[in-house]
């Protein structure tokens, strides 16, 4: 098996080489996160070596790899099993395409799990994002409550891709003719070029800052805004509540107001509609149902504080 792993790597390297190519135009941030994306896979590819590197491919056969299933299944998560299952089928592959092996055994079929169907109601929001410590990170939480982009794309956003017409927005290049384009609210609009600004006079002490989203002249980080996010929904007592959850409640919104099915996977960044479906039209109806008894749970408790004369609900502490 170590010849085929070999092989497949040295494959991988010239894809993620011609990658690289094809989008050097895009800023190099993003490259840089593409380069992690190879290197992760690359890392995949080293820990499937170190499992099954010192087998014959003979003894690859349906009830071994149904057993390392089991075994796996029992210890990660459904998708993490699938992802490696697949590399592994098609570094097998790969090899058997340029005649190092006679064939791909035969795999077990692991079903995949039951999509998580959480999402997010307006007074969930407004209890959470108070709370994060950090006013860059407020304006992230805000950016992803209106655009329903993956929690790490606002960080990567930079000045230079900032629209002014036909109305304020940004755009994100994905390829040379593929892009994200979302639309920024007034408020939220005046907040970043505030902080734009700031940082732009401080350049005379170091060096400025084109991310839109930073600390201190400092892009904010995926890991850091992830954690700080959990501490304010754990806070709030909504520790179930994950940033992931803005796009499920944003796909929900937009089926509320009547928006286009394709034009919501154009602004959240799906193109598979099998994909939206799976993940998040799946059971929709009950997820607005459950949304719906929740935004009235909050409006009642929200109520009965005002009549108490206890203050404003959702300040953070």
């Amino acid at each position: 098996m170590r010849a085929v792993f070999a092989t497949y790597r040295a494959h991988l390297a010239f894809k993620a080489q011609a990658k690289l190519n094809q989008i050097a135009h895009l800023p190099p941030h993003l490259l840089k996160r593409k380069r992690q994306s190879f290197r992760k896979t690359q890392r995949a590819v080293d820990a499937l070596e170190r499992r099954f590197g010192d087998e014959p491919i003979s003894a690859l056969t349906y009830a071994r790899l149904q057993g390392v299933a089991t075994k796996w299944l029992g210890s990660y998560g459904t998708g993490s099993v699938r992802a490696w299952f697949a590399l592994l089928h098609a570094a097998l592959e790969h090899t058997a395409d340029v005649a190092l092996i006679p064939g791909v055994p035969r795999f077990p079929s692991i079903p995949p799990g039951e999509p998580r169907q959480m999402t997010m109601v307006a007074g969930e929001y407004e209890l959470i994002q108070p709370r994060l410590p950090d006013a860059a990170e407020r304006d992230a939480a805000e950016f992803l409550w209106l655009s329903g982009w993956r929690p790490s794309e606002p960080l990567l956003l930079t000045w230079p891709m900032f629209r002014s017409e036909p109305v304020p927005h940004f755009w994100l290049p994905l390829t040379k003719t593929r892009g994200r384009v979302i639309a920024i609210r007034q408020s939220l609009m005046v907040a970043l070029i505030a902080r734009r600004r700031a940082a732009r006079r401080r350049a005379a002490r170091r060096l400025g800052c084109d991310f839109v989203f930073h600390r201190n002249g400092r892009p904010l980080t995926y890991e850091t805004f992830r954690e700080h996010w959990l501490e304010a929904a754990t806070a709030a007592g909504l520790p179930d509540k994950k940033l992931r959850d803005y796009r499920r409640a944003r796909y929900d919104r937009f089926a509320a107001a009547g928006v286009d099915d394709e034009d919501a996977r154009g602004i959240i960044g799906h193109e598979s509609v099998q994909v939206a479906s799976k993940h998040y039209y799946v059971k929709a109806a009950l997820r607005q149902a459950a949304a719906f008894d929740r935004e009235t749970a909050f409006e009642n408790s929200r109520n009965t504080r005002a009549g108490n004369g206890s203050g404003k609900a959702g300040s953070p502490s």
